[in-house]
């Protein structure tokens, strides 16, 4: 919990960093810095995801933008891309045994072709919060029965998306 709170404050500061940067163009991210190869050392030459990675931390994008251009900026200025609701359950599996992966692999292949991390967002999600469940699977009633099918549901996501975080 506490690497959490970590984590979050440092994006926190680390987006309010930027945002006084921008007020003043051209403004150095640090203030009588030494020039250096650095890459980063002007805010506007690197994203928030190469920033966010010096420290540990993932920052990205919820794939999903309809233009060829935003998902282009988007890429060049993150880290990590989620794979929206192309893994949503009711999507990858309607039917019991069928799958239908070209949403997600879709995704998959362009985090790949931009060197973005993938993050797979939920594995289950339950009706109220989110409409993911697909009906067989709210049809089952043995214990036993839905943890094979949730312990089936993992072996089929992290086989076919290895990188999946």
């Amino acid at each position: 919990m506490r690497r959490l709170l970590a984590g979050c404050a440092l994006a926190a500061t680390l987006i309010v960093a930027l945002l006084d940067l921008a007020v003043v163009p051209g403004r150095a991210a640090v203030d009588a810095a030494p020039v250096t190869a650095d890459p980063c050392a002007v805010v506007d030459s690197c994203g928030l995801g190469e920033l966010a990675a010096r420290s540990g931390v993932r920052f990205g994008f919820l794939y999903g933008p309809s233009s060829d251009a935003a998902r282009q900026e988007l890429s060049l200025r993150h880290s990590t891309m989620a794979l929206n609701h192309a893994l949503s359950w009711n999507v990858i599996e309607p039917s019991r045994g069928t799958y239908v992966f070209a949403p997600a692999d879709a995704h998959a292949a362009y985090a790949d072709a931009h060197g973005l991390d993938q993050h797979g967002m939920h594995f289950v999600w339950d009706q109220v919060g989110l409409d993911d469940l697909p009906t067989w699977v709210e049809t089952i009633t043995d214990a036993d029965e839905l943890r094979a099918v949730l312990r089936q549901r993992a072996r089929v996501l992290f086989d076919r998306y290895p990188g999946l975080a």
